[in-house]
């Protein structure tokens, strides 16, 4: 008599269940929106914001020139040659500067902590890529203790072209030149 006890008190399948009151919903897959890609700052200092970076973030050759362009603005604010200038430029390259710098420390001279760029072209071929760029001459050139232009540069890109060699993973910059200007108003 217990167990038939036991039984009734649990209900049976014939009385009428409470309607739920929760509703399931179905998971909604979402797209994120796609971003660009972030320019890494310079790790010295001095970072080279590159105008069309979204178009050349994956280049190696383009992150290298950026690179030197940044350590040789570092090196000149630092007074020394910082390792990041070491890590991408071929000893040809370092002694093509090495004057220009000796003369920016002598005279204490500066290059703003925030320069301009834009790649024009960057064409690969095997493990060599030649990169055309143009720099924003007011944020890359050097200025005195007051902040004052050297040499009374106009607000103009100077267009440099300039080699990156990849090998075993690692750009260097082997070759690198700067002659005429580039078309263009102030960098946005």
């Amino acid at each position: 008599m217990a167990l038939l006890g036991a039984m009734s008190a649990c209900g049976s399948d014939d009385e009428p269940k409470a309607a739920s009151t929760t509703t399931a919903t179905t998971p909604v897959a979402t797209t994120p929106a796609p971003t660009s890609p972030t320019q890494p700052q310079g790790s010295d200092g001095v970072t080279i914001t590159i105008g069309n970076w979204e178009q050349h973030a994956e280049d190696p050759a383009v992150l290298a020139y950026s690179k030197l362009i940044e350590g040789i603005g570092a090196s000149g604010n630092a007074g020394k040659i910082v390792p990041a200038l070491r890590d991408v430029a071929s000893k040809k390259v370092l002694r093509l500067y090495a004057p220009g710098l000796q003369q920016q420390w002598d005279n204490d001279w500066r290059v703003d902590e925030q320069g301009d760029a834009k790649i024009l072209s960057s064409r690969a071929s095997g493990s060599t890529t030649r990169i055309v760029a143009c720099l924003w001459a007011p944020t890359t050139d050097f200025k005195d203790k007051s902040g004052k232009l050297i040499n009374n540069q106009k607000a103009e890109w100077h267009k440099q072209r300039a080699t990156v060699s990849v090998a075993g993973g690692t750009a260097k910059v082997t070759t690198i030149s700067q002659k005429g200007t580039c078309s263009g108003g102030e960098p946005a």
